[in-house]
């Protein structure tokens, strides 16, 4: 067993984007999926200026393992997830998601990609922190 990944699965798949290559990325997503994140702005200045907002994805962070952004093939998965997750430990998750495009962009990232992770499982590795805010800008767009 891999000593980084989770003793109870937290995910449908984990991908580690650092491992995959293109063809076997293709293979085990679909061409989009929904990434959890937060759109804004990042400074006081940028509040009403649009044209200066970002994308922060929602990561998991936890000492000795890879960084983890929470995606989901379909909406009402993801919806389900974030209900869940937030009814148990409000604002742990942002609600926000964005359709990303899976491609080449992303391999080589180092980065898992916890596709349609489990409310309770997540809950559990998480140990009662928040997901992060994390801009990725080589993944944005």
């Amino acid at each position: 067993m891999d000593a980084r990944a989770p003793a109870v699965p937290m995910a449908a798949q984990t991908i580690r984007l650092a491992e995959v290559d293109a063809a076997e990325l293709t293979r085990l997503v679909p061409a989009a999926l929904y990434l959890l994140g937060v759109n804004g702005p990042l400074q006081p200045d940028d509040i009403g200026h649009v044209d200066r907002f970002v994308w922060r994805f929602a990561v998991l962070e936890s000492p000795g393992r890879e960084a983890a952004l929470l995606a989901f093939s379909a909406m009402p998965g993801l919806m389900t997830f974030t209900r869940k997750v937030n009814a148990e430990r409000p604002f742990t998750v942002p609600t926000e998601a964005r359709r990303q495009l899976i491609g080449p962009a992303m391999i080589g990232r180092p980065f898992v990609l916890l596709v349609d992770p489990e409310p309770a499982a997540w809950l559990a590795a998480a140990s009662g922190q928040s997901a992060a805010e994390r801009v990725i800008p080589e993944m944005d767009g």
